[in-house]
């Protein structure tokens, strides 16, 4: 006995100096150096070998992951990847070198969805787009394919039959050439990137990469084509960003909001994923961002699961829409951040949306309900998208300020908290509030949608409806140029109604029946 005690201490001895030996681990940092001409990878290289590396510290990886100056210069930003014994006095010695103006570690950010909770088991299928209006917003707008709205995942099936139609071309990218027509720093992105591996393919096989197609259909899954769901977006683009080479955190996050706010057509950026830890850098990229256009981007991110009031970032950050979840009855999901912090809430659970394979469902792969704050940011970046559509001049305060102050109060006796999360998402009432102050008119086409049918003629500034109404709720809404209405009232079959008396110009006409409206332009003369 006292032979075995003996030889099981030698072995545990022999164990931990093989351990002490091997206790070195990779380390990354984003490093931002001052003016000198330390720009190139290789001057950097030579710099930080003679500067910072050791017989304990090794430079592994260097890469300069902030290339385009489309929102600004950040040519002296560079990556770095270490094996090193201690990370923590490895930064700390970094920051000493002259030359260097900061070290960030490198976050593993996490994604905003969350397991599935039993007691939000909802059978109707796209409850959240009747809960916030969806309908009312798509009789002032429909979209646009000039409106891009970036969304920064782990992955994204750009050939899914409900997507494929909406996914955003790069007009300065020749597909497959070999070449970086654009100089962004990714060759052939004509159909998205995927920036941790500096390609510009975003879609991944591998079906543990799923969380990006499930989103990217809640902010435009291609509406009124006939199959599948309708995405709050219409007809806005997506620019499809993979962000990560794993598909339990986000790796490269802030190379991948880098990359989508550059891209010129961008103007609506959202990130489902986020971390406790505030970067200077992800903060710098977001202002420069609003900065070199004109504060016409919004950034919308999740604001977390935890159930606390803990800022979450970069929903936190400043000049960031940042998106609560909420429930069938507008009490804020069990599991969703709160706090001052937050902007706005949008539907969070059970959320019906494109999924792999060219499949849809309120459930994941793992048989989880499609829940959480990820799902209700690119809704409400959907919403962005369409008011963008109105008007791409819109600014950020403009557009935050109508999000919030046209938004439906949440449940004040909500069971699971008394904690804010904003008000929920209204986009028709939002619609209107920048109706107020842009001309809200749907092209031909897009009234083509909503035809007619013979329910109303318009003819000498008259309204005549056919004689064969018979729903219990007929109403006729009149929208002037601005999108205000003007006349709202109870119709009867055959009723005619005299416009004359309104200013001359041109009108949208709506009739609302129990099951179905139509809309038609009109112009008063």
């Amino acid at each position: 006995m006292r032979k075995f005690v003996l030889i099981l201490f030698i072995f545990l001895w022999q164990s931990s100096k093989i351990f002490s030996q091997q206790s070195n681990i990779t380390a990354e940092f984003y490093v931002k150096f001052n003016s000198s001409d330390q720009y190139s990878i290789s001057k950097v290289q030579s710099f930080v070998n003679a500067h910072v590396c050791d017989a304990k510290t090794k430079l592994l990886e260097i890469t300069q992951p902030f290339k385009s100056k489309n929102i600004g210069n950040f040519s002296t930003f560079f990556r770095l990847k270490f094996s090193a014994e201690n990370p923590i006095a490895l930064q700390q010695k970094i920051e000493k070198v002259d030359g260097v103006l900061r070290v960030e570690k490198v976050i593993q950010y996490q994604f905003h969805h969350m397991p599935n909770d039993p007691k939000y088991a909802y059978t109707d299928t796209m409850w959240h787009l009747y809960k916030i209006n969806a309908a009312g917003a798509w009789d002032l707008s429909r979209g646009s394919d000039s409106v891009v709205i970036a969304v920064v995942d782990d992955n994204f099936e750009i050939t899914h039959p409900d997507l494929q139609a909406n996914i955003y071309t790069n007009p300065l990218e020749i597909a497959d050439d070999g070449l970086d027509n654009d100089s962004n720093g990714i060759i052939d992105d004509d159909k998205g990137a995927d920036v941790s591996a500096g390609s510009g393919n975003p879609y991944t096989t591998d079906v543990n990469f799923a969380h990006g197609t499930k989103v990217a259909g809640c902010v435009s899954a291609k509406t009124n084509n006939g199959i599948g769901i309708a995405g709050l977006g219409y007809a806005c683009k997506i620019l499809p960003v993979k962000c990560t080479n794993n598909f339990t955190t986000v790796t490269h996050g802030l190379e991948g909001m880098f990359y989508a706010a550059s891209m010129p057509d961008v103007q609506v950026v959202n990130t489902s994923w986020g971390d406790a830890t505030y970067s200077q850098t992800m903060q710098d990229i977001i202002d420069s961002a609003m900065f070199h256009k004109n504060n016409k981007i919004v950034f919308v991110s999740s604001a977390g699961n935890s159930n606390d009031t803990n800022a979450t970032y970069p929903a936190a950050c400043n000049h960031v829409l940042s998106v609560s979840a909420t429930d069938k009855f507008d009490n804020k999901l069990s599991a969703a951040k709160f706090g001052s912090w937050v902007d706005i809430a949008a539907p969070g659970i059970s959320i019906y949306t494109t999924k792999l394979n060219g499949k849809y469902g309120r459930y994941s792969e793992t048989g989880n309900l499609i829940t959480g704050t990820s799902f209700s940011s690119p809704i409400v970046a959907g919403a962005v998208g369409l008011m963008f559509a109105i008007n791409k001049n819109l600014t950020f305060s403009e557009i935050v300020h109508c999000l919030k102050t046209t938004s439906d109060a949440t449940n004040p006796v909500d069971p699971f908290c008394q904690c804010p999360v904003g008000g929920r998402l209204n986009i028709a009432a939002a619609m209107q509030c920048i109706c107020s102050s842009n001309v809200c008119l749907l092209s031909e086409k897009e009234l083509a949608i909503d035809n007619n049918d013979g329910v109303f003629i318009f003819n000498e500034n008259t309204l005549k409806f056919n004689s064969n109404l018979s729903d219990e709720n007929q109403h006729l809404y009149l929208f002037n140029g601005t999108g205000q209405i003007v006349l709202e009232q109870k119709i009867e079959s055959n009723q005619s109604i005299d416009l004359s008396k309104y200013s001359t110009g041109i009108y949208i006409a709506k009739v609302s029946l129990n099951s179905k409206a139509f809309t038609k332009k009109i112009v008063i003369e």
